[in-house]
Parts: structure tokens; sequence; C-alpha cells
């Protein structure tokens, strides 16, 4: 979970959610794959496997192609959730520091930084209001515009 908030026209707060990849984990172009003409592009594509018609008990968990772009480590979501407990409680100082300390650390399978778009987006709503809850925090912030 990302942030919880309520939408245009409900009082209802909901958990928003993503899943992080690392689109550099990916090739491009399926490895062997030569366009020489319509019909041999054909039959090479019949030969790449495909894990999208597997069934399985948990996708996320199991698919070797999800499984290969999944970027967030267990140590970050832990951390990550840590940090997002501290902002639901309102403690917005203590998730703060640990959000910036968090994001220091991703890196993707080239090394490069990744840049954190739900962390980012908590810092600024925190920093909207000076990384203090307002007095009538009750965990979630409403979202006033579709």
């Amino acid at each position: 979970q990302i942030d919880c908030v309520t939408v245009k026209g409900s009082n209802e707060p909901m958990g928003l959610y993503t899943f992080d990849t690392d689109l550099t984990a990916v090739d491009s172009e399926p490895q062997g794959l030569t366009l020489n003409s319509p019909s041999e592009k054909e039959e090479q594509e019949a030969e790449i496997i495909t894990y999208s018609h597997h069934e399985y008990t948990d996708e996320f968990k199991e698919n070797p192609d999800i499984t290969k772009v999944h970027n967030a480590t267990p140590e970050f979501l832990q951390k990550f959730g840590e940090a997002f407990q501290a902002y639901i409680d309102g403690d917005w100082g203590k998730s703060r520091d640990m959000i910036n300390a968090i994001i220091e650390e991703r890196v993707d399978s080239t090394g490069e930084p990744v840049r954190d778009g739900p962390s980012e987006t908590l810092l600024e709503v925190m920093a909207r209001e000076n990384f203090q809850a307002p007095k009538d925090w009750e965990g979630y912030r409403a979202l006033t515009e579709k």
C-alpha cells in the first residue's frame, strides 16, 4: 500500500497500491528474433516462450515474466511499510526521515538510482504541511479532483 485516500464523491477511505518494476531487466526484443519476412516472424514468435497462459497460485510471485521485472526487495518493502505506517499514524517527521533514507538505497538492475514515485508523492504531500500531520488527521487524505 502506498497511500490511503478518499476520492471525490465518496467518504470511504481506500488504499492505493502499486507494483514496482524495473524495465531495464526486460529485453527490448526477444532474443533470437530476426525480422526477415512476415511468415518467418510468425514462426519465430511462435517459438518464444510465454508464461501468460499458465495457472498460478500467486502470479505475482510465480510468473517468471512478472518476477523478472519486480524491483522492490523485501527489505525495501519492509522499510517502506514502516515509513508508510508512520505516515498513517501522523508521525510525519519520522515518516519523512525513513523515506529519505530508503530512496537513496534503491537502484535498478544496471545500478542506476530508481526514481520512486510513491515515496516522492508522500514526501510532497507531507511537505505541503511542513511535515506535521493536520490536527484532524485520520490516517487518510482526500483527493478532490478526478
